[in-house]
């Protein structure tokens, strides 16, 4: 892995950690999964696009040409499960590229049951839109024994998708104290030249 690939990648599981130590709670939205693009955004908009449509974000970081934001709201969400917040990622040339749903901990959750009720949920969702996976990573069981380290999350289970130029990533994470979440994750058209760029 690349530094560049690397340094996204440590971006991303301090964003997730950051969700899980404190929790943004989101409003209730209508129920609605578009035809062409993801929660009502377009690839390519500006922050001040996205908050002309109503969406309140809030800066968390910036690392070379890539401003992070999260929301706790975005126009459009998924039928199959409650949001809980988003991080939004934009490239100071290309403009929104990535997009990082997180929905609200499941607790509770001794045997998993709940978590992948909802992962499959959501997963069948998608193989309708996107047609088949890519690539699936699923256990029989969940493992709360397996290492957590760096973080407290333990087990994952992952489906992956390709849409032309956009590639999705289902995941359920399974942490030590019963409890779970799922996330969606969208890297748009421009994502990999982007990356690719910054290697050069």
């Amino acid at each position: 892995m690349n530094k560049v690939k690397f340094k996204l990648l440590c971006l991303t599981i301090e964003l997730v950690i950051n969700f899980w130590v404190i929790p943004l709670r989101a409003e209730d939205t209508p129920a609605l999964m578009s035809d062409d693009t993801p929660f009502g955004l377009e690839w390519g908009i500006t922050e001040k696009q996205v908050k002309e449509l109503g969406v309140t974000l809030e800066h968390s970081q910036t690392y070379e040409n890539i401003n992070i934001f999260s929301s706790k709201k975005l126009p459009e969400q998924l039928p199959a499960i409650r949001a809980d917040s988003y991080s939004l990622l934009f490239d100071k040339k290309l403009g929104l590229q990535k997009i990082m749903m997180y929905s609200k901990i499941i607790k509770n959750d001794q045997e998993g049951e709940i978590g992948e009720s909802q992962y499959r949920e959501l997963k069948n969702l998608l193989i309708k839109k996107y047609g088949n996976p890519i690539s699936i990573l699923e256990k029989s069981h969940f493992d709360d024994s397996s290492q957590c380290f760096p973080s407290k999350w333990c087990d994952k289970w992952s489906t992956a998708f390709n849409d032309t130029n956009i590639h999705i990533t289902l995941d359920l994470k399974r942490m030590v104290k019963l409890a779970s979440y799922i996330s969606l994750v969208y890297e748009g058209p421009r994502w990999d030249d982007m990356v690719n760029q910054k290697d050069k």
